[in-house]
């Protein structure tokens, strides 16, 4: 007699793609920093001194994009330029580098820029 059939779990993505938005931000730390110290000496309104973010990114041929970004909170539209730019040069080269890349894209990592 037959026992029930078991399927095999399906494997779930076990690294923290948070860490990896967090890696990026501290990498850039410096830039960022100059971009807030510009905002400053232009006396722009309403500077956040910490931000959380949302970035989602995507896999196009070997390189990974940035699709989407959300700042969660209403900026200055110069402020939202220059991050958005800058956001969208990171490489998020650990994403790609085949040690425990994703499996399914898109991508979707929280993170949290501080200025301070």
């Amino acid at each position: 007699m037959e026992g029930p059939k078991v399927e095999a779990p399906k494997k779930e993505d076990n690294r923290n793609f948070g860490e990896v938005l967090q890696e990026e931000i501290n990498k850039d730390l410096h830039s960022l920093r100059k971009l807030y110290e510009d905002w400053n000496n232009s006396k722009l309104s309403d500077i956040p001194k910490a931000l959380q973010i949302t970035v989602v990114v995507n896999k196009s041929g070997n390189q990974v994009t940035v699709s989407s970004i959300d700042f969660h909170t209403k900026l200055n539209s110069r402020i939202s330029d220059d991050l958005t730019k800058r956001i969208k040069s990171w490489k998020f080269a650990s994403l790609n580098d085949g040690k425990d890349d994703p499996t399914e894209w898109p991508v979707k990592m929280n993170g949290r820029i501080s200025w301070q």
